[in-house]
Parts: C-alpha cells; structure tokens; sequence
C-alpha cells in the first residue's frame, strides 16, 4: 500500500509542480494507475478491520 501511494504522490507532484512548457507528460497506462489504486484500497480495507477490533 505505501508503495502503491507514494509511486501515485511522485507522479501527481512531478505533474503538479512542472512549469516548463513544452515538455512530453509521462503517464502510466490507466491499468497500472488502477492497480495501485487497488492495492491501496485493500491497505485501507485492512487497517479499518483492525481499528474496528480494538
């Protein structure tokens, strides 16, 4: 899981803080993003279980 958001963080910061015009954006295929958007949910899924048991 923190893989999978710090992979999505590097991506949308380089994104969100590039000012040089004229430079190719380099996007992962919707696939891989949707992926670690899985894998990130299944992170999430997994600490409210165990914060519900205590």
């Amino acid at each position: 899981m923190i893989s999978s958001l710090d992979s999505l963080k590097f991506y949308r910061d380089s994104e969100a803080h590039t000012y040089i015009k004229g430079t190719t954006k380099r996007m992962d295929a919707p696939s891989v993003t949707k992926n670690r958007f899985s894998a990130i949910y299944n992170g999430l899924k997994n600490i409210d279980e165990k914060l519900r048991i205590i």
